[in-house]
């Protein structure tokens, strides 16, 4: 089996991702009521800003899981062998958008730009018998 390299990074980059994605929704929910806490200036928290801060977090959350999906499915041999440049342009830019929605992904999102990189590099199996 070819790009088993690829295809393992991506899983297990996706697989922490998505584990990493649930955590986040839960405490994702404090830092961000504490981050509007700090910028409003008053005197005591209210549950307000809780309900702000969890909906920032599941739209966070809800991205990153969709991100972490689509990498599963282009990191598949099968469909790198298909078009290997489609999945290493869709592995590199879900790798850095996921990082920069939330650093706190960086494990998955450095694991999921590897797979990408590493495709970039290979070539084809048409051009190798040239």
């Amino acid at each position: 089996m070819k790009y088993t390299a690829e295809f393992i990074l991506g899983l297990i980059g996706s697989i922490l991702g998505f584990i990493f994605a649930i955590i986040w929704l839960f405490m994702g929910t404090g830092f961000w009521a504490h981050f509007i806490f700090g910028f409003q200036g008053g005197w005591y928290m209210d549950d307000s800003l809780f309900v702000v801060g969890f909906f920032i977090a599941a739209f966070q959350s809800i991205v990153l899981i969709g991100i972490y999906i689509c990498s599963v499915i282009f990191s598949i041999p099968s469909n790198i062998e298909k078009n290997q440049k489609r999945s290493s342009i869709i592995l590199i830019v879900g790798g850095s958008v996921a990082l920069i929605i939330n650093i706190a992904s960086l494990i998955p999102s450095v694991l999921i730009l590897i797979s990408g990189i590493l495709l970039t590099r290979k070539r084809p199996p048409e051009q190798a018998d040239v």
